[in-house]
């Protein structure tokens, strides 16, 4: 009877206990070097010296601290530093209510990273603050650092910021006024600022700059400004928005424009096809990338009043693409299709290609037929698309209407486009994975294509040319593997696996149809050192009916180790292939090509690839592309890179970095021309690092048999990194 009693009593007991103990704990806590003074009339109790006041995840520390226990209010004055997670105060006096949490506090700095502020004085609560005269930091507050002073504001930590009657500095220089705005913490469209001075002949002492200021939570807006002493201004607009979204949807989309007004006719020269650059210059660059949902969305358009611009003003626009593209691009992806929209528009004068307005596709992935084990993959699309060439006969371009930018002098060469082309097509191919041995796969596969135009070229114009292409093959590859308990800590090896698979693959693609001349001839098989395709469902070069009967052995090598969570590490793979055309049009096998591929990082220091392709009866190096990156963490790097085309390329490059200290670094690049026997171009530069935003960049260029650069060219490059 007594042991239910007893331990109902220490049951009750031990919660009674608990209970006082979170009572306690929750109630603030007040600490100090000095014994703490207590006045029961005032209930206040005050504590001197590194006094410490705790309440639930906020600490205060200050040299005193009075607790108004009455009021539940505490006054902090002298060397007043407040922490809570995510979240660092200091002053010199603050007032708190522990009943609201809110904070009214003097000259202060604060801190939630990534967002710093200081200023006179704000009244809030951690989760919202409003100050006034105050300056904002999107990175570590530093003398050099970007920053944005403003009269008043509100800040809610970790979301998004208001600012009234902002400008924006750098250091305590004002750079920049700008409209009152509020953006988010995370995630909005940053500040970007790019600048360059320096010096070349034929623009004389220039600055180029383009910056992009955030206005609102998506959407950035600036400028393209440059100086230049021997060709005039260039100005022009900035226009970006920005949005992410929580489900991974995303949204950028940018618009970059320039106009110059050239007043140096002995160096503008003339443009690619020859004509006089005119004096009034002008350039427009849009990009958009969109994902949402199934969705995916890619354009990019450039438009420019002649060939050099991006050239001479914009020469690291010009390196990406020296003939620019203009495209859009929108897929919608399925579980076992994907459907797409592709147009490729010139809208320049000077550079040809092969349009695309438009281009639909729609492809269905390889996919069970039933329960038989056969898979089926089929592709319909349909293409209205034209060759522009250049021409003394001059053609306007494809949308005139909405970018005009005025027409050539007579008498300069300019582009003629061929009438436009209607291709109607559809492939289908079936196949049977097939385990011979668990060794040994086999894969015997059929299909064909249609291809039908509405209009020819040569004897059968106009009347309709088509084709159709058979498949009949299959691939055979065998497996095997070796492994080895090999360890190098410095080449970070855990054991070695090599795998080796031998390959064969037989394709015969008969064509029954009008041959090739009555084609229109634009989607024709592209010159790579890369191995091509024989897949009849992979191939885009549609426009040659040609038969093909083709052979191809192989051998693939790949040398993998245990990587540091486990998962297979490639160090090296390399494959060897050899093409036999046996459909050779002289009537005896033509052993065509050999391919060599090579990539491989042993080490994190080391990267390396090569992509070769001989001409193998002769024997010939038809050509090589080679790279090799080499590095020792952010203590240095070199790049080396080879490209080589029988009887057309042979250049080679050099690229190196060296860290001096945290701030300085040298970097220098070479480029060698073979063919020209001489360096068409090396630099040197030395790059500053100030704080965690800026780089500096100073360099010298020295040029040999250039048409536009100059022989020397000397420059200061400015970069943000984050703002």
């Amino acid at each position: 009877m007594l042991a239910p009693v007893l331990k109902s009593v220490c049951s009750g007991l031990l919660l009674f206990a608990l209970l006082a103990v979170s009572a306690h704990a929750s109630q603030p806590e007040l600490s100090a070097d000095e014994p703490i003074a207590f006045d029961a009339r005032e209930q206040t109790l005050t504590a001197r010296g590194n006094a410490r006041f705790v309440d639930r995840d906020t600490v205060f520390e200050a040299d005193e601290i009075i607790f108004h226990r009455r009021e539940g209010e505490v006054v902090a004055t002298g060397n007043v530093r407040v922490s809570q997670p995510g979240f660092r105060l200091i002053t010199n006096r603050l007032t708190y209510n522990t009943a609201t949490r809110r904070f009214e506090v003097e000259r202060f700095r604060a801190g939630y990273p990534p967002l710093f502020v200081e200023g006179e004085a704000f009244e809030g609560t951690r989760d919202e603050i409003d100050f006034s005269s105050g300056t904002l930091y999107l990175n570590e507050p530093e003398p050099q650092s970007l920053r944005i002073a403003a009269g008043s504001g509100r800040v809610e930590p970790g979301e998004r910021f208001r600012v009234s009657e902002p400008s924006l500095r750098i250091g305590r220089v004002p750079a920049i006024p700008l409209p009152s705005f509020q953006r988010s913490v995370e995630g909005a469209a940053p500040l970007d600022f790019r600048g360059e001075i320096g010096y070349r002949q034929n623009l004389g002492v220039f600055g180029r700059s383009t910056i992009v200021a955030p206005v609102g939570e998506k959407w950035g807006v600036g400028t393209n400004f440059d100086l230049y002493s021997n060709r005039g201004v260039l100005f022009g607009p900035v226009l970006r928005y920005r949005t992410d979204g929580d489900d991974g949807d995303s949204l950028f989309a940018e618009l970059s424009t320039g106009f110059i007004r050239d007043e140096s006719a002995a160096k503008r020269g003339t443009d690619f096809v020859g004509t006089p650059v005119p004096r009034d210059r002008a350039f427009a660059d849009a990009a958009v990338r969109q994902r949402s949902g199934p969705w995916r969305t890619t354009a990019r358009a450039t438009a420019m009043r002649d060939s050099e611009t991006h050239r001479d003003f914009r020469p690291d626009r010009y390196n990406e693409a020296q003939q620019p593209d203009s495209f859009l691009e929108t897929l919608y992806l399925a579980d076992n299709w994907v459907a797409s929209l592709f147009a490729r528009a010139n809208f320049n004068r000077y550079h040809p290609m092969v349009e695309r307005l438009p281009e639909l596709r729609f492809d269905y992935l390889p996919t069970p037929l039933g329960e038989t084990g056969f898979l089926q993959t089929a592709s319909l699309h349909f293409l209205n698309y034209r060759q522009q060439s250049l021409d003394a006969a001059l053609a306007p371009p494809v949308f005139a209407p909405f970018l005009d930018f005025g027409t050539p002098p007579e008498g300069g060469i300019g582009i003629e486009s061929d009438p436009s082309v209607v291709r109607l097509g559809g492939a289908w191919r079936i196949e049977h994975p097939l385990a011979l041995a668990r060794w040994l796969h086999f894969r015997p596969l059929a299909g064909g294509r249609f291809t039908f135009y509405d209009k020819g070229r040569g004897p059968r114009e106009g009347r309709g040319a088509h084709y159709w292409r058979g498949e009949l093959g299959f691939d055979l590859t065998a497996q095997a593997h070796a492994q080895w308990e090999v360890r190098s800590r410095a080449w970070r090896i855990d054991g070695l696996r090599h795998i080796v698979r031998p390959v064969l693959r037989y394709r015969w693609q008969p064509v029954d149809g009008h041959p090739t001349a009555a084609l229109p001839g634009y989607d024709l098989p592209p010159f790579l050192p890369t191995l091509p395709t024989i897949d009849l469902m992979d191939d885009r070069a549609l426009d040659s009916a040609e038969e093909r009967h083709v052979v191809r052995i192989g051998l693939e090598n790949l040398l993998q180790t245990r990587g540091e969570d486990g998962a297979a590490r490639s160090l090296a793979r390399l494959n060897l292939y050899q093409d036999l055309v046996l459909s050779n049009p002289a009537g005896t096998p033509d052993w065509e090509s050999t391919y060599l591929q090579l990539e491989t990082s042993p080490a994190r220091w080391l990267h390396l690839e090569i992509a070769q392709r001989f001409r193998t009866e002769s024997p010939r190096l038809d050509e090589t592309r080679f790279l090799a990156h080499l590095r020792s963490a952010e203590r240095w790097r070199l790049t080396l890179s080879a490209d080589y085309l029988h009887g057309f390329i042979s250049q080679y490059a050099a690229d190196g970095y060296y860290q001096l200290n945290p701030s300085f670094g040298l970097l220098a690049g070479a480029r060698y021309d073979e063919r020209l026997d001489r360096v068409t171009r090396h630099y040197y530069g030395l790059r500053q690092r100030l704080g965690r935003s800026w780089e500096i960049e100073y360099n010298v260029i020295f040029n040999e048999g250039t048409s536009r650069e100059d022989d020397f060219q000397i420059g200061l490059r400015v970069f943000l990194h984050t703002f």
